[in-house]
């Protein structure tokens, strides 16, 4: 069986434990990781004093973290402080926490200010996170002269905020990260257009298209063609990419590398029958 090439618009994982590496190889396809994002953390100097001065003195009911790179950001602010004094310590020890996913809680829980508590929150993602986490502010609503503080980047979704001022809870946004384009993206592009054409092209998020756009307008992978066949991780990634005015071969049925492999070995099959 021939092998086929496969440009997957994302940062590879470290130690061959990439999934969508792993499932491409098993089934005879080659990929080539192009990395699209990265992120620079934000407003660090405004959370350094906000952890200085304790969730006490800010009136902080409990802390909203939905991404691993939030919690970078903490750990950067924290590090800036020379010595935090034990009763604000206790503090942070102490607030709940809800968060989204549970590698953001194990960083998190390795973090020198955060303690694990019984009221530590983790659902696997925003959807699941907001019912649960209304519920325990609801059980403990004794304190209501405060509000949560909720990290959040540049592309979070508005789910949250909406559900928190549906329930008449108050909270304060702070930006804690911004997406950025990957600073090795333009060079890479420009390599694959020395390069013959992959069978498929793997997109994971509007954002990263627009990146790729803006980074280099006149690539080929923004052009219609039938020679490369573009894959998207769901409906939301595939309506952008259309309106680029590209044909999206294949859309998974669910985000994850399970079922976008199986949904592109799919399409050969039956293009190959």
């Amino acid at each position: 069986m021939t092998e086929k090439r496969v440009w997957v618009f994302k940062e590879k994982k470290q130690d061959n434990k990439d999934e969508y590496y792993n499932l491409l190889i098993q089934n005879n396809y080659i990929p080539e990781f192009i990395p699209v994002l990265d992120y620079e953390l934000c407003n660090i100097d405004i959370l350094k004093d906000i952890l200085s001065l304790g969730p006490n003195h800010e009136a902080i009911t409990g802390l909203i973290l939905t991404s691993q790179k939030s919690v970078h950001t903490l750990n950067k602010a924290c590090g800036l402080l020379d010595v935090i004094p034990e009763p604000i310590r206790t503090q942070w020890a102490q607030l709940p926490v809800y968060i989204v996913g549970p590698q953001t809680e194990q960083l998190l829980a390795r973090s020198s200010l955060f303690q694990k508590n019984s009221r530590w929150i983790q659902a696997p993602n925003a959807a699941q996170l907001v019912q649960p986490m209304i519920a325990d502010i609801s059980q403990h609503s004794a304190k209501k002269d405060g509000r949560l503080l909720f990290l959040a980047g540049d592309k979070r979704r508005d789910l949250i905020p909406q559900a928190l001022d549906k329930a008449n809870i108050p909270f304060r946004e702070l930006q804690s990260y911004a997406t950025c384009a990957h600073p090795d993206l333009l060079n890479r592009l420009r390599t694959l257009e020395t390069q013959d054409d992959a069978h498929w092209a793997v997109y994971f998020s509007p954002s990263g298209l627009k990146f790729i756009k803006s980074s280099l307008p006149t690539s080929k992978l923004l052009l219609s063609s039938n020679k490369i066949k573009i894959a998207a991780i769901g409906p939301t990634t595939a309506d952008y990419i259309k309106q680029l005015n590209l044909f999206v071969h294949v859309v998974a049925e669910k985000p994850d590398p399970q079922h976008l492999i199986n949904a592109i070995v799919q399409f050969d099959g039956n293009c190959a029958s």
